[in-house]
């Protein structure tokens, strides 16, 4: 006969066990693998090329992935080495499954197994140095880069003791990537303004401003079309623009947030996950010196000419200069900056930003921080 008391007890083991059960269940199982980005590199004659990465392949969590590494072997002239992210598993309908280099020199294949998510990687490594490591977006979420080096272009720095000027001392081409498009409208106003035709109008307005100055402009988008985050970047290497420059408009759940602020890479946003190769401390001099330094210096020359020009029509908070991982930044094989010139979320601020000629006053401060940016760099040239 069962009494109360041995009933109350069986229901307290199997609770128990239940709970123990869920306790114990890994974290990482319900991580997913949601996006995955193929950042192009100057590669079509790798022997010539000027950038020094060749390709980039981001791979976006909605939770930080655990990262372990399978085999590597030798096959047809080809390195082939597995990485495994262990409880991962697909979103569905937004994962590439492979991505091929057009020439060949290296390859991805994601591919969902019992245990997670398995990466095969493939190069070719006559002319490809491979590293990877992880970060944390300006969204928040948890990634990992595949970098794809270009290994000709390593061992000319090595023989010749210096890197690559990126910056050139004539007028340079400046790439300006207007954010969002086509189905991406970006952050929306009260009043029905959106974000992609406000960066639209901005950015068309830098070129000319830039132009007249006698800069050659490459714009990662024209006209209101989807371009890809990758896709943006991607134009951006393979042309031959000096710097980026990425135009934004905020967006807040609280209706008083205001005023600008700009975004720059740092080597602390990222962490290391694989040993160091004899040749990364001069990859790391590269970045440090010519993408991440000369990205925070156009940052705050940028920012602080926007702000002089908004003071004049919005005299609004100063949000500073920040170290942050956007996509954008992210891709870039030149140094970036990414900056947010107002909230559509502020009733006031949005009517501006909808403002033709508001729209040219920032656009001249963005205009006036890339050329101060480029004739401090002549200055510093003409000391050294």
């Amino acid at each position: 006969m069962i009494t109360r008391k041995m009933w109350y007890l069986g229901w307290y083991i199997v609770g128990s066990m239940v709970l123990a059960a869920v306790a114990a269940k890994p974290v990482d199982e319900r991580t997913h693998l949601q996006r995955v980005f193929h950042h192009v590199g100057d590669v079509e004659k790798p022997e010539e090329a000027k950038r020094l990465e060749l390709g980039k392949v981001v791979f976006y969590f909605d939770q930080k992935p655990l990262v372990t590494k399978g085999r590597s072997t030798n096959q047809d002239e080809r390195v082939q080495l597995e990485l495994f992210f262990p409880h991962a598993h697909f979103k569905e309908g937004k994962i590439t499954k492979e991505i091929q280099h057009t020439t060949g020199m290296y390859s991805v294949f994601l591919e969902q197994v019992a245990t997670g998510v398995k990466c095969s990687i493939s190069f070719n490594p006559q002319y490809v140095m491979f590293d990877y490591d992880s970060f944390s977006s300006i969204s928040e979420r948890p990634a990992v880069n595949l970098h794809f080096f270009n290994k000709i272009l390593l061992n000319k720095m090595k023989r010749s003791g210096t890197l690559l000027r990126l910056t050139s001392l004539k007028r340079p081409c400046i790439a300006i990537d207007c954010g969002h498009g086509g189905k991406d409208r970006g952050a929306r106003s009260v009043l029905g303004v959106c974000e992609k035709d406000v960066t639209l109008s901005v950015g068309l307005e830098v070129a000319k401003l830039l132009e007249s100055r006698g800069f050659k402009v490459c714009m990662t988008r024209r006209s209101d079309e989807d371009v890809g985050l990758d896709e943006r970047t991607s134009r951006a290497n393979i042309s031959e623009a000096a710097l980026l420059v990425s135009i934004h408009a905020n967006a807040s759940k609280q209706p008083k947030a205001h005023g600008i602020e700009t975004f720059f890479l740092t080597p602390s946003l990222f962490t290391r996950l694989s040993e160091a190769p004899d040749w990364h401390d001069t990859v790391m001099k590269y970045y440090r010196e010519f993408l991440y330094a000369n990205g925070k210096k156009l940052a705050h020359h940028l920012h602080r000419n926007v702000l002089g020009v908004m003071h004049v029509a919005n005299q609004r908070s100063d949000r500073k200069v920040k170290a942050a991982a956007s996509q954008i930044l992210v891709g870039s094989q030149i140094p970036a900056a990414l900056i947010e010139i107002g909230f559509l979320s502020h009733p006031q601020e949005a009517q501006l930003l909808a403002d033709t000629q508001y729209q040219r006053l920032v656009a001249g401060g963005i205009c006036k921080g890339i050329v101060d940016y480029y004739e401090q760099c002549i200055a510093q040239h003409s000391n050294s």
